[in-house]
């Protein structure tokens, strides 16, 4: 089962870190006239940032002069080199440029570096820069490795064998060549990106999965599936216009229409046909055929909406910020998807509680329309067809639990767990030193040029 949910997804069962996950805080970034070429920039941004090959667009080097130092970090004893710096500091720029689409909005002429983005928390917070909080991202996910490979080694876990397969997929078209456009060679790379792809999993799933030392019981499992995970098919309308509720009669003309296609649902029995009717009926120049996702007449990107983004993350000190290797695989875990128009989410995870609570107010088999506040401030309308999420079509209910085992892993254990990796990288933070020159002369604004 493939769950979708703002800001989270799982593709092959791997993590992708989060705002839930890591409750990153990113106000503070606007690009003001480009929101809605945003919205549809799920394609191009693959193009731009899905795989390292796609940034190396430069062949000059990142940083400069024979006066660069050599050891950019000191964590506890362990010296980083400014090149393995580096690494980490491309990867995350990487995810940074992924998640806030930054080479489509540089090609516009937007100044992303003036941007801010908030890091830390509570009376600790700080606003900086995108250049000073991609360099401070960095930083921190180098402690949490360090956290990550002694949290392993104390409870006598190693990376797993699927992950390290899927690092050495999505790096297997670099060159030394390319990375020394950088000042960094591929052992430092790959020393990287072990472990950002297999630490985190490796400790996680070796402490939670089957035969971990905190091992989450079948009963447990089965009970947060039962409680959490929603399924369900949605035509959703908005009723709010120019940033205000509509006046009582277009709001009626839109429980109109969602009535229209309730009977129609009635008589059909067939929620596919009535989509492909309601497509038809917004896009009469397009042939509705019952397969396609739902269409909403909202702006902004619905509830409902699948994200995919791809690859595994980690989570970075205490910026709680995550960060994610991509591999521009979306067609692929598209193509997984059977039943386009259906929704699975885990309602713990999802992050809009008025809407969960819309769709847990269907019955099982039941089709209704359902009044909530999108996000919990745009007024909205749907017609909700709820599905049993045990239910698909060549699975048995064991198998589909197995399917899901590692997100109601993630959901349930994940918070917890952060906690405390969060504490240990606060007090390993104690032991560490910057070389502030080394980290000053690295700078990510060079990954653009």
């Amino acid at each position: 089962m493939i769950v979708d949910k703002p800001g989270f997804s799982m593709y092959n069962s791997r993590i992708v870190c989060s705002d839930k996950m890591h409750k990153a805080k990113r106000e503070g970034i606007v690009f003001h006239g480009f929101r809605e070429e945003m919205e549809s920039m799920t394609k191009l941004k693959r193009v731009l940032c899905g795989t390292l090959s796609a940034l190396m667009l430069v062949s000059m080097p990142l940083i400069s002069g024979c006066s660069t130092p050599e050891i950019a970090m000191t964590v506890d004893g362990r010296e980083f080199t400014t090149g393995e710096y580096l690494a980490y500091l491309l990867h995350t720029f990487q995810q940074m440029d992924r998640s806030y689409y930054l080479s489509y909005y540089a090609a516009q002429g937007v100044d992303i570096w003036s941007q801010t983005f908030t890091y830390g928390e509570g009376d600790d917070a700080q606003k900086l820069k995108l250049s000073d909080y991609i360099k401070q991202v960095a930083q921190d996910t180098i402690i949490r490795q360090i956290v990550l490979k002694r949290e392993m080694e104390a409870n006598n876990l190693s990376p797993r064998e699927e992950d390290r397969e899927v690092m050495k997929e999505d790096t297997a078209g670099l060159t030394n060549d390319v990375l020394l456009a950088y000042g960094i060679n591929k052992e430092h790379y790959m020393a990287m990106a072990e472990a950002v792809y297999t630490y985190e999993r490796g400790l996680f799933f070796g402490l939670f999965d089957k035969g971990g030392p905190q091992e989450m019981s079948e009963e447990d499992i089965l009970k947060y599936f039962n409680d959490y995970y929603l399924s369900y098919k949605i035509i959703e309308l908005s009723l709010t216009e120019d940033g205000k509720d509509m006046d009582d009669e277009a709001k009626q003309e839109q429980l109109d229409k969602l009535e229209k296609y309730l009977k129609l649902y009635e008589t059909e029995k067939d929620f596919d046909k009535v989509l492909a009717q309601y497509k038809e009926d917004i896009n009469p120049t397009t042939t509705g055929t019952g397969t396609g996702s739902t269409t909403t007449t909202t702006t902004a990107p619905s509830a409902t909406t699948t994200t995919n983004p791809t690859g595994t993350g980690t989570g970075t000190g205490t910026t709680g910020t995550g960060t994610g290797t991509g591999t521009g695989d979306e067609d692929e875990e598209e193509e997984e998807n059977t039943d386009p128009n259906r929704h699975d989410i885990d309602a713990n995870l999802y992050g809009d509680e008025d809407f969960t609570n819309a769709v847990k107010s269907v019955k099982i088999g039941e089709a209704k329309i359902v009044e909530y506040k999108k996000g919990g401030t745009t007024s909205t309308a749907a017609l909700i067809l709820r599905l049993d999420p045990a239910v698909q079509e060549g699975k048995t209910k064991d198998e589909i639990l197995e399917d899901s085992r590692e997100d109601i892993l993630y959901g349930a254990k994940y918070e917890e767990y952060n906690k405390d990796i969060l504490a240990k990288v606060e007090e390993l933070r104690k032991e560490t030193t910057v070389d502030k020159t080394a980290i000053r002369m690295c700078d990510p604004k060079n990954f653009m040029k």
